[in-house]
């Protein structure tokens, strides 16, 4: 196993674990933790102009512009006939978006109702499913960095960049009102997890289809 699957085993083992955790506990012990990081954080209560760049942030994480976002990197991969990493960066997005759907569908977790939301929601709160994806995606990205690593020089920086936005994304949500601090935390665990799942697999598969 090369470094990089090493590092994807960890990921998804680290990921699952969390994500258990926090999906047991989230039945009620945590509600002391999801008030008060809740009111802690909620920007309703600050600046309008925090709310406006709340918003902004949070918007990376929209299945619209995350979605844009990996489009336009799974085209740049397939002109660079690195058709892999283009069906990689479709196939955990895509995936992604129906595991938080059944998720979500499964736990029925209300929204925060402490202070009145600063956007619109449609769906259950657990997890929340900018967490999950922009964490799937970082984590992918992260991967592919890693497994091509001669291919930039600055690769730390983009793995930082990665992990911030992904970090932002999360925060702004609870900053939002629109997701209880467990909701966030279980999106950063299931979206490595599922990053890592696919990467393992799909690794699993192309050494196969090799040694054939």
């Amino acid at each position: 196993m090369n470094a990089t699957c090493r590092v994807a085993l960890l990921a998804a083992m680290t990921g699952l674990a969390v994500f258990v955790i926090v999906a047991f506990v989230q039945s009620g012990l945590t509600d002391w933790i999801d008030t008060a990081g809740s009111l802690m954080l909620n920007a309703q209560r600050a600046p309008a102009w925090v709310v406006e760049t709340a918003r902004d942030v949070t918007a990376l994480g929209s299945n619209g512009v995350l979605g844009l976002f990996v489009v336009v990197l799974a085209a740049n991969a397939s002109i660079a006939r690195r058709k892999y990493e283009a069906t990689l960066l479709i196939g955990v997005f895509a995936g992604g978006l129906v595991l938080v759907g059944i998720v979500k569908a499964v736990v029925d977790r209300p929204r925060p109702g402490l202070l009145e939301p600063a956007v619109r929601v449609f769906t259950s709160s657990f997890p929340s499913s900018h967490a999950t994806l922009s964490a799937a995606m970082a984590t992918l990205i992260v991967l592919l960095l890693r497994a091509n690593e001669s291919r930039s020089a600055n690769t730390r920086f983009y793995i930082g960049t990665a992990m911030l936005v992904c970090a932002v994304i999360g925060l702004s949500r609870v900053a939002l009102g629109v997701h209880w601090p467990t909701d966030v935390l279980a999106g950063w665990a299931l979206g490595p997890w599922w990053a890592a799942v696919c990467w393992l697999l799909a690794s699993r598969v192309t050494q196969t289809f090799r040694s054939m």
